[in-house]
């Protein structure tokens, strides 16, 4: 949900302890720009400088440049500028675009960003603490709903769009192509799909279970490897014999890496499988495990991230008709307020 995604910037804010973007005596209410008349406040270009900065400063991170040399350049504080006053633009066509179709919001929809702001005031400690953070980033109350109210308005208009244009209607061929297309950008380290069938030597707490207990599990284990290698569907056996807890959550088996949490030797009998073979029984603190390699990749499956692809080529479409209704409105910038306008770091 897109408020959500506003709430969830509001937290990254706060946590990091990003201080907000500053334009000193300056009301917060005078306007940085204006949208067919539609402003653009202080506040809320204060509150997209500060996304506008959170990116830019991931971004250089990816890159392991020096962040904290990152705002000492004027073409970085322009940039995130240029990205803030572009964000805030955007939104007011949208919400111009929203207005003119007639959309508004429910009494269900505001109670329901009521119910998530008095969710974050309790989460952050109370309503004092509430307003401090929010004043840190150049918000109050008023204009804080105000952008959740408005961003709910806007995904209320991209639900309304997208599924009414047909332009919208993504073919799996289109998904394929984007998959192959941006292919390195899935790129994951070597994992190993790993089905198992585990017959546990623990008990609930975690405790060994007697030995003449773990005995009779070491040959009830023997037993149902005899039946796996007689040729007996593995998934059958799986889901009558094994005793893993997580068996219920995962029925396709766990993505094992180098790196994921598993024991050791899981892991290493897992990578030294070939697709479709079987192990032999694997001892491990937990008890015998067989383990079966599913599937064996270094990039993510096209069938783990085809819904993905598909939402950001609709978000791609969506942002392109976004574009085109912006031709249509008057763009006024005030350049003396938004000369002034600085990106706080400390």
């Amino acid at each position: 949900m897109r408020a959500k995604r506003i709430a969830l910037l509001l937290s990254t804010i706060l946590v990091f302890g990003f201080i907000a973007a500053g334009c000193s005596g300056i009301n917060g209410n005078k306007e940085v720009a204006n949208v067919n008349g539609e402003k653009i406040t202080i506040q809320e270009f204060e509150f997209l400088l500060q996304s506008a900065r959170v990116q830019m400063e991931a971004e250089a991170q990816a890159k392991e440049e020096d962040v904290e040399k990152l705002w000492d350049t004027e073409e970085a504080v322009n940039l995130a500028k240029e990205k803030a006053l572009e964000a805030a633009v955007m939104s007011k066509v949208e919400l111009l675009k929203a207005k003119e179709l007639g959309l508004s919001l429910t009494e269900d929809e505001l109670k329901q960003i009521t119910e998530s702001k008095k969710a974050y005031r309790d989460r952050v400690g109370g309503a004092e603490s509430y307003k401090k953070q929010l004043a840190e980033i150049g918000l109050d109350d008023k204009s804080f709903t105000t952008l959740l109210k408005n961003d709910k308005l806007s995904e209320k208009l991209y639900e309304k769009i997208t599924s009414e244009g047909t332009e919208y209607n993504i073919s799996e061929q289109q998904v394929k192509a984007y998959y192959d297309e941006q292919y390195e950008k899935f790129k994951i380290e070597p994992t190993v799909q790993t089905k198992h069938i585990l017959l546990s030597t623990v008990d609930e707490n975690r405790q060994p279970l007697p030995q003449d207990k773990q005995d009779e599990v070491k040959r009830k284990a023997q037993d149902v490897y005899a039946r796996v290698k007689a040729g007996e569907d593995f998934d059958t056996l799986m889901n009558e014999y094994s005793e893993d807890p997580g068996l219920q959550h995962s029925p396709d088996g766990y993505a094992v890496t180098e790196t994921s949490n598993y024991v050791q030797a899981f892991k290493d009998n897992a990578f030294a499988l070939e697709v479709g073979e079987i192990s032999e029984i694997v001892e491990t603190e937990f008890g015998y495990h067989i383990l079966k390699a599913e599937d064996k990749y270094d990039h993510m499956p096209f069938e783990q991230v085809k819904d993905w692809i598909e939402q950001t080529l609709v978000r791609e479409k969506y942002a392109e008709t976004v574009k085109e209704w912006k031709k249509d409105v008057t763009v006024h910038k005030n350049e003396e307020v938004l000369k002034k306008m600085k990106v706080k770091t400390e």
